[in-house]
């Protein structure tokens, strides 16, 4: 990342649910609520003093970032349907659950999604959870996301899929072509991803723009060859 903000880290403590043995945090939602969010048993915590804590949950969202995905009137409303593809241990999801009407959550990780069943065990009549990777055709262990919001209305997407977000586009053609829906879309995976993606959300009959900042990828081989800065996030809207 760009030297965006000091980094002032928030430690959420550590607890552990004994009824179904799995460790989790309090997170507050955007109506105030504090909730459970739960991880795999195995995951590395920070270890402060003999406890553990979750560090700098939402850093990346916090103001400045490039890794921004709401920011000034881009953002999620009462009574938004909402698609979160790239959940990882929900806290996108989990902070706007109060105030959705639906939220479909694609996360392809087994480890994952076994722990979201419990975090959003509770919001059961609003969530659908897809334990497949998105991308432009439906297989085994594949889905287009049209292919799971058929014809119900969507407002905003959020999506941070590892690289894949051009195919998972290309699987929402409808979606996107049938809503004005808001999006927020991680371009940074792969070289050049930015202009693929505002040509394509384009294609689709939104305006696009990009956050501020750049991000330097070092997970990608290329980033080593070419050496570029990355824009993070691709905004979409009509």
């Amino acid at each position: 990342y760009n030297q965006f903000i000091s980094k002032n880290n928030v430690y959420d403590e550590v607890k552990w649910d004994k009824c179904i043995d799995l460790p989790y945090i309090d997170f507050q939602t955007i109506e105030g609520k504090k909730v459970p969010m739960y991880y795999p048993k195995d995951f590395r915590f920070t270890e402060i003093n003999g406890s553990y804590y979750v560090e700098g949950l939402m850093w990346e969202q916090s103001a400045g970032s490039p890794h921004l995905y709401i920011k000034d009137d881009h953002h999620i409303k009462e009574g938004d349907c909402v698609i979160d593809a790239g959940v990882c241990e929900g806290n996108f999801a989990l902070k706007y659950i109060d105030i959705v009407s639906h939220m479909y959550l694609f996360e392809m990780d087994p480890v994952w999604y076994e722990v979201l069943r419990y975090t959003f065990r509770n919001y059961e009549n609003k969530v659908t959870i897809v334990n497949k990777a998105v991308s432009d055709k439906t297989t085994k262990n594949t889905c287009k996301i049209d292919d799971i919001v058929l014809n119900q209305k969507a407002d905003f997407v959020k999506m941070d899929v590892e690289g894949a977000e051009l195919d998972a586009i290309e699987g929402a053609k409808k979606t996107f072509c049938k809503n004005d829906i808001k999006s927020s879309i991680c371009c940074y995976h792969r070289y050049q991803d930015e202009n693929k993606i505002r040509q394509k959300l384009e294609g689709y009959g939104y305006h696009t723009t990009v956050s501020r900042g750049y991000m330097l990828f070092l997970e990608s081989d290329d980033t080593w060859e070419i050496g570029d800065f990355r824009r993070g996030i691709v905004y979409g809207n009509r």
